[in-house]
């Protein structure tokens, strides 16, 4: 799995374009690629079909280390059976919350609150 920034993959695809960019990286040996988009949500290309995972709406308040937050919650998600797009979903709630708690550890939602955005949003 390559779960890439917007910027990140720009850099290492040299293109913003996001499909281009994750078909390279898929073509560099990545099974599942996908790339984080801040509010717009995600995209992810999985066997040759892109999916777009949508953004929980909040009300952020600091989205730094929002992205440390969706890669600890969608590596939490795989290791505990679920798949892919179930994963991103999960870690798209857990950033939301992250950015709209605040700063630092605490601003790190608990599983319980993860759950209930979920429920929450369509």
């Amino acid at each position: 799995h390559a779960v890439f920034s917007e910027t990140g993959l720009a850099q290492t695809a040299g293109t913003r374009a996001v499909e281009p960019a994750l078909q390279q990286m898929h073509e560099r040996g990545a099974a599942v690629v996908g790339v984080t988009l801040g509010e717009r949500g995600s995209v992810f290309l999985l066997d040759g079909v892109f999916h777009r995972v949508s953004a929980c709406a909040v009300q952020a308040r600091v989205t730094n280390a929002a992205g440390d937050v969706f890669h600890g919650a969608y590596t939490l998600a795989l290791a505990e059976g679920q798949g892919v797009l179930a994963a991103a979903r999960f870690a798209s709630a857990a950033a939301a919350l992250k950015c709209r708690n605040g700063s630092g550890w605490p601003a790190c939602p608990e599983r319980a609150s993860v759950q209930q955005l979920l429920k929450d949003t369509p």
